[in-house]
């Protein structure tokens, strides 16, 4: 007798460029599942960063955030500037303006107040840094008297003043004395000579 040899089953070797995908009897793709999950859990991760940094950011500017403020005293018989911030104040600009004309100095200034006679010292403004808790006597005067004419002298013929200045986050404002409030800024712009005043 001859044998015969059949061959009852046939093996197919799996491709190896596929990958089995797990389907729960439900009909859930784990798979997908988990890269969403994983998209949300780096979502969050990414906002927290974002908010961390964004708390730091705050807590920085309010280590370095500068406030000058103009002050005058007739018992001293001074103007002064005074920075009551936490940080540095840099300053870039300054303006004076008599009747809206633009001043260049101190002498000039007293001209246009028609106040020449009186004699009083000065500190400039331009390019200083004040440091926290700094004051800078602006303009000192001999006595009281002479405070009080100059005084009366910038009420009748609007003396007004504006000053530029900055934090050492190059975060800026601007002082004006006819405004009610200081106003944030982009930057200190740069002022031709003829608007400048050089104290």
């Amino acid at each position: 007798p001859i044998a015969r040899k059949t061959e009852r089953m046939s093996k197919v070797a799996p491709s190896s460029d596929t990958t089995p995908t797990v389907i729960a009897k439900n009909g859930v793709r784990w798979d997908a599942l988990a890269a969403i999950i994983a998209s949300l859990v780096g979502f969050l991760a990414l906002l927290v960063a974002g908010y961390t940094a964004y708390i730091q950011r705050q807590q920085v500017r309010a280590q370095v955030w500068p406030y000058l403020q103009f002050e005058f005293s007739t018992v001293l018989a001074h103007l002064e500037w005074r920075n009551q911030g936490m940080g540095p104040a840099i300053v870039h600009s300054v303006q004076a303006f008599v009747d809206g004309k633009p001043q260049h100095n101190w002498h000039e200034l007293k001209h246009s107040l028609a106040i020449d006679d009186l004699h009083f010292t000065t500190s400039s403004m331009n390019g200083t840094v004040l440091t926290p808790g700094q004051t800078l006597e602006w303009i000192k005067f001999q006595n009281e008297a002479d405070f009080a004419r100059f005084f009366d002298a910038g009420k009748r013929m609007k003396f007004r003043y504006k000053i530029c200045y900055c934090s050492t986050l190059d975060e800026c404002w601007l002082f004006d004395s006819d405004a009610p409030r200081r106003q944030s800024i982009d930057r200190c712009q740069e002022l031709p000579d003829a608007d400048e005043f050089r104290d």
